[in-house]
């Protein structure tokens, strides 16, 4: 049985609720909302659930002591984890794990565990984070032609050792950011729905491969070795980085030069271009294009504006050049989106 408790003081009820064990399982394309409240939080759990694969995207809104609201999971659950963290902080443990998994900032992570029993909670006053939850059967079965991160994952799968598929996290990337933001915002009901969950989740799984991949490669690591090139920025330049990215965002319809934005963050620069680039595998001017068409894709598809309107909303000279620039990335129109 898989089991959401609240954490609590002896004055405190604990309240939980239940799900079956099959619930990745279902016949048809299952869509629900768990919500728990808190004396000072909030979590929201929303969830698409079908053929041995469960995507939840969790949402925590906190006040005051983040950690004495948890949630406790203990399910025997024999599957791979895939883990991306939008925004915030939140931390897991598991009894099988040797320490906690903390992901913070804009993160993703892989990881095989043959049952859950642990806390999960959120070390910010929001976070928001999307959980791939995949059987084994079901994995193994769409990773069996994968490449070499994948098929050593595999040998660990089989004798049913408990791990993560890297010791460190990757950073998010522009393209896994806009395969999340299709899921989020698909308009599709009932198989069609199905279908594009499915092969949104093929694709991120690609995706993640391939940057787990990358790493070792650049690294020259065991597949559970050594440090990214992003562990070589320190602690407080991870922290003006993230603020950066983060500013970027709000002001995406005129975004700062670079050396206005090295002076908000204080960093030189030389330093901002180098390590934001280590850090979030982009540039700063490749950050700014990709998440500009990935607010645009959401906005075509809330479609609440008009194709002109947005392109003009996010800073594009022209609906024209808003046009070619969308087309280059999503192989579509933006009007063939918006219909």
């Amino acid at each position: 049985m898989n089991t959401i408790t609240r954490n609590a003081s002896d004055s405190q009820l604990i309240q939980r609720q239940t799900y079956p064990d099959d619930i990745t399982n279902p016949p048809i394309l299952v869509e629900q909302t768990v919500s728990i409240s808190f004396p000072s939080a909030e979590f929201t759990s929303q969830q698409w659930l079908f053929d041995g694969i469960g995507i939840f995207r969790q949402h925590w809104m906190c006040e005051g002591d983040n950690e004495r609201n948890m949630i406790h999971w203990n399910h025997d659950f024999d599957g791979v984890y895939t883990d991306f963290l939008l925004s915030g902080q939140q931390t897991a443990t598991n009894t099988r794990w040797q320490k906690a998994h903390v992901m913070t900032g804009r993160q993703h992570s892989v990881m095989y565990t043959q049952g859950y029993e642990g806390e999960t909670w959120s070390g910010t006053p929001q976070s928001e984070m999307v959980i791939f939850k995949i059987d084994k059967p079901t994995w193994l079965r769409l990773t069996h032609d994968g490449n070499d991160a994948l098929q050593r994952f595999a040998e660990t799968i089989h004798e049913g050792r408990s791990m993560h598929l890297s010791e460190h996290h990757l950073p998010l990337t522009q393209q896994m950011s806009a395969v999340i933001q299709q899921i989020l915002h698909c308009h599709f009901a009932g198989g069609l729905k199905k279908m594009f969950l499915y092969s949104k989740c093929l694709e991120l799984i690609v995706l993640q491969a391939e940057a787990f991949n990358y790493q070792k490669m650049l690294c020259g690591s065991t597949l559970q070795g050594s440090k990214t090139l992003a562990g070589r920025v320190s602690r407080s330049d991870k922290e003006r980085l993230h603020f950066a990215q983060d500013y970027l965002r709000h002001h995406i319809e005129e975004p700062p030069s670079l050396p206005e934005l090295a002076r908000v963050v204080g960093l030189n620069e030389y330093k901002l271009k180098r390590e934001f680039k280590e850090v979030f595998g982009t540039t700063v001017f490749g950050f700014v294009a990709e998440h500009r068409l990935e607010r645009a894709q959401m906005l075509l598809l809330e479609r609440e504006k008009s194709v002109s309107e947005i392109a003009y909303e996010l800073g594009y000279s022209s609906p024209q050049h808003f046009s070619t620039a969308f087309k280059k990335r999503f192989g579509l129109s933006p009007k063939s989106v918006h219909l």
